[in-house]
């Protein structure tokens, strides 16, 4: 199972060193992924602003968790309610 890990990394690396390169000569518009900050062109991925389904997933999973979350203020001073 390593293995497939490193396969992974090596093959985003790969992946990131071609576009790289690309950049400079084509116009199409690049976006890093908002997970793991490979760069990617928008117009390519399916799953915009992330590079593939698996970093949405893992990012849908941050939220499922709740390592993720909206701040929100505690219902007892509630601005709308008259003061007595």
């Amino acid at each position: 199972m390593s293995w497939l890990v490193f396969k992974d990394t090596a093959d985003k690396m790969n992946d990131t060193h071609r576009l790289e390169s690309e950049c400079s000569t084509d116009s199409r518009k690049m976006a890093k992924c908002s997970l793991c900050g490979v760069p990617f062109y928008r117009d390519q991925s399916p799953c915009v602003p992330f590079c593939s389904t698996r970093c949405q997933q893992i990012d849908l999973g941050h939220w499922l968790d709740e390592n993720y979350g909206l701040p929100y203020e505690d219902d007892q001073l509630d601005p709308f309610e008259p003061s007595e």
